[in-house]
């Protein structure tokens, strides 16, 4: 089964077109990898797809670069939709799936440009030629994240805290930052969540949860990670919309 699950890139390229994809935060957990058929924000997207817009294909997809026993599959599913307002179709999915908070969703919408998936593949290719060399730490941007200002620095263990992330803000205005946990219930645990909006801590909480398996692994086990493993993650990290 894992061989034919297609990765988000390589669909939205197959596609030619941004493609929209579903999650469900709740089978990114470590231990929740029995969840996925029975999985009730899943099965219930799948009903309402099925008795409200039929005539749409879905396709099972992964956000990983490979799908094995030790990166299986998460449920992910692509909809092969516009993207675009004036769609009704894709209207009609936003209104049933971008209500509430996000914090609080169980299942989350997160696209895929043409451009952001033709660039990972380019990279991908490149990383491949490159050396091995120790990768501890990266900061990413909102190309990547989706939120809306500052950056969000990921890395493995330190010192004796336990598994987080931080946003970072403009850093012209002093030390502008403070600490989420990696967890499928983020919180701020370090610093002022005050220094940005509410908005952009809902994404950066809401990022946090749909790459919690990643974050969380790259925590414990990056540093043993060689440079093209860890590449390979960051590029499969899913970006909210």
């Amino acid at each position: 089964m894992y061989a034919i699950i297609k990765n988000i890139e390589s669909l939205a390229i197959e596609r030619g077109q941004d493609t929209l994809f579903i999650g469900f935060p709740e089978i990114y957990k470590l231990d929740n990898l029995k969840l996925l058929e029975g999985n009730e924000a899943r099965n219930g997207f799948l009903h309402f797809m099925n008795a409200n817009l039929p005539h749409l294909k879905l396709e099972f997809c992964t956000c990983s670069y490979a799908v094995t026993k030790e990166t299986p599959y998460f449920g992910d599913i692509a909809i092969h939709v516009e993207t675009d307002m004036k769609n009704t179709d894709y209207k009609k999915i936003l209104d049933k799936y971008e209500n509430g908070d996000l914090a609080d969703r169980k299942a989350v919408l997160y696209i895929t440009s043409l451009d952001q998936a033709k660039e990972s593949k380019i990279q991908e290719e490149r990383m491949l030629k490159e050396e091995n060399f120790e990768v501890d730490h990266a900061n990413l941007g909102t190309g990547k994240t989706g939120i809306l200002s500052g950056f969000i620095y990921i890395s493995t263990l330190e010192g004796n805290y336990g598994p987080r992330i931080k946003y970072k803000g403009n850093l012209r205005f002093g030390n502008t930052w403070f600490s989420v946990s990696i967890s499928n219930s983020p919180e701020v645990i370090e610093g002022n969540p005050n220094i940005t909006r509410g908005e952009n801590l809902k994404k950066i909480f809401e990022f946090v949860k749909l790459n919690y398996r990643a974050l969380n692994n790259f925590w414990d086990n990056g540093i043993y990670m060689p440079d093209k493993e860890v590449r390979l993650m960051i590029k499969s990290l899913k970006k909210p919309i």
